[in-house]
């Protein structure tokens, strides 16, 4: 601590730590994390390649993706566009017309409000980085860390994250508050400080929601960072801990033996690198995949429908028979399945939005659902068709078996306590011709 006497008066100047805090004041925003109004078509076709110019003439995927899931996630957090931008702006001096330093860049609002910046055009900006969560590379990365269990695993993303960081690549670390994707995630961005202690591992972080020049004191911002409590815990068996800003009385955290159905303990963290999540990308159509690698997309469009178990002929499933646990066992897990996680801080998941599953490589699946009050509606997407199936009855289970997928004439059939469904599947082209309607 460092005293300065001046007159009569003493002032107390609280000396920096051994992290590099001068990266956070400088290459960080001087707002917060904020929200939106609903977005316009404009940034969703900006935000990827191949999207068409207008709502009317988009494929039936591109309308879905927009209204159930785009929007809403852009209308309630930008963390992880926050982050790839003020990335962006470190790796290249500059992104759509703004330059380095992200501090320069002053808040929209004056007192204490410091959300949102004052220029729409940065704001934008960051909108459509906060898309690239669902580029095709960044959902294949993470169904890749999927597939390896390494996606709870705190000690996998410490070692990656020094990886590469001895290749100079900056990267942004993504966390989630339980397993599914109805729950809240949010992106930190690392910054090259760590400390590697008997048992405790540390990553020290950027973290959108307590900008640096926000005053403290506590944990919303200045001092959280000088008083050096802006890290990721790991503990020796890969337990990884942190404390969300305003939002929750305990840490989230997670881990690779945690049971994934506990309300605390069951988050994934994901490391990603600059090089991944900074590209603009196409959305996950697979269009070049062959069918072992294509990525199948599963939307649940009505309120308190529930999936109830995933599954392929073979015996592999999501969840435990009988609960709503993720199967662990690498005999019988189905590690080819990754829930939405939208990466902006908070539940995305409205009433009138929807649940989103991302599949890889599965041709044959059996989805297992459980209606709302109103029935229930889930929409099917390969590469070369949409399979709706759709019933109006209150709370019934019903089984869809899905066979070949991925090719251009699927078959469907859905299955209520062993006996044929009275539930309506409609099977159509993703340009927009019907292929079939069974009942």
């Amino acid at each position: 601590m460092l005293f300065l006497f001046a007159a009569s008066q003493v002032f107390f100047i609280k000396s920096a730590n051994c992290q590099d805090t001068n990266f956070v004041r400088i290459n960080t925003w001087h707002f917060e994390n904020f929200s939106d109004s609903l977005p316009s078509w404009d940034v969703f076709r900006e935000t990827y390649i191949g999207v068409a110019p207008t709502y009317a003439s988009a494929s039936i995927f591109d309308q879905i993706l927009y209204d159930n899931v785009h929007a809403k996630m852009i209308n309630t957090g930008h963390c992880f566009g926050m982050n790839i931008g003020a990335l962006q702006l470190i790796r290249y001096g500059g992104y759509s017309g703004f330059c380095a330093p992200a501090s320069q860049y002053p808040r929209k609002y004056s007192a204490n409000e410091y959300k949102e910046p004052a220029d729409s055009r940065l704001q934008r900006a960051i909108q459509i980085l906060q898309g690239h969560i669902l580029n095709y590379r960044v959902i294949t990365y993470m169904l890749d860390l999927i597939a390896a269990n390494n996606s709870r695993n705190g000690n996998f993303a410490y070692d990656q994250y020094k990886y590469f960081s001895a290749k100079k690549e900056y990267c942004t670390i993504g966390i989630t508050e339980s397993f599914t994707n109805v729950g809240a995630s949010h992106a930190l961005l690392p910054y090259h400080f760590t400390e590697d202690g008997a048992g405790n591992r540390k990553i020290y972080v950027y973290d959108v929601n307590r900008p640096f020049n926000k005053p403290g004191p506590g944990d919303e911002g200045h001092d959280w960072y000088i008083d050096k409590n802006n890290f990721i815990e790991i503990k020796s068996d890969g337990t990884w801990s942190f404390d969300m800003a305003d939002n929750c009385t305990c840490p989230w955290s997670g881990s690779p033996s945690s049971d994934p159905a506990a309300a605390t303990g069951s988050g994934h963290i994901f490391l990603m690198p600059f090089s991944i999540v900074g590209r603009k990308d196409r959305l996950p159509q697979s269009i070049f995949a062959d069918a072992a690698e294509a990525i199948g997309k599963i939307f649940v469009l009505s309120q308190g429908t529930e999936i109830e178990q995933l599954s392929s002929p073979d015996g592999r499933h999501y969840f435990q028979p009988g609960k709503k646990t993720l199967e662990l066992g690498d005999s019988v897990a189905m590690r080819s399945v990754l829930s939405f996680i939208s990466n902006n801080s908070r539940p995305f998941i409205g009433e009138d939005a929807a649940q989103l599953y991302f599949i890889r490589g599965e041709n044959d699946l059996n989805v297992s659902v459980k209606a709302g009050a109103t029935g229930y509606k889930i929409q099917l997407f390969s590469d070369y068709r949409s399979i709706t199936v759709e019933s109006k009855e209150s709370g019934i289970v019903e089984e869809i078996q899905v066979r070949d997928w991925h090719t251009p004439n699927p078959v469907v059939k859905v299955m209520c306590n062993n006996d044929k469904s009275n539930s309506v599947v409609e099977i159509q082209a993703l340009h927009d011709f019907t292929v079939g309607s069974l009942k």
